[in-house]
Formats: C-alpha cells, sequence, structure tokens
C-alpha cells in the first residue's frame, strides 16, 4: 500500500478501481494471484478487489 499516494488509496497505480484507472479487461497477464490474510486489518479491501477483478470481466478462476 502507498497511503500518500496522490489520490491516496484511489490513485489508479495502487487502485486499479480508481475512477481514471484502465480497464482490467485490458490487462496484459493471464494470471494474477489475490492473497486476503484472514486477521488483515484490510482484509475486506482484498475481498472486494477480489470480487471487482472477477466481475470486470477479466477471466478469473480459483476464489477467496
Amino acid at each position: 500500500m502507498y497511503p500518500n499516494a496522490p489520490g491516496g488509496v484511489d490513485n489508479p497505480l495502487i487502485n486499479p478501481f480508481a475512477p481514471e484507472a484502465p480497464s482490467l479487461a485490458t490487462l496484459g497477464c493471464s494470471k494474477i494471484i489475490v492473497c486476503v490474510a484472514e486477521k488483515d486489518s484490510i482484509r475486506d479491501r482484498g475481498v472486494w478487489y477480489y470480487q471487482a477483478v472477477k466481475n470486470s470481466g477479466w477471466h478469473v478462476g480459483g476464489g477467496v
């Protein structure tokens, strides 16, 4: 995380769902991994990220 980034946690460099971020459908990679720890203070954001990737139209395999 880079909370001091311009725009905070909604900076497109760290949040691919920020308003100015490019679409995930154009990602050049074929696989990503999202790791979420059960007792992590930002766990909910990780789960939200996974769901957003899944709903973006980008092919997602696996689960939380």
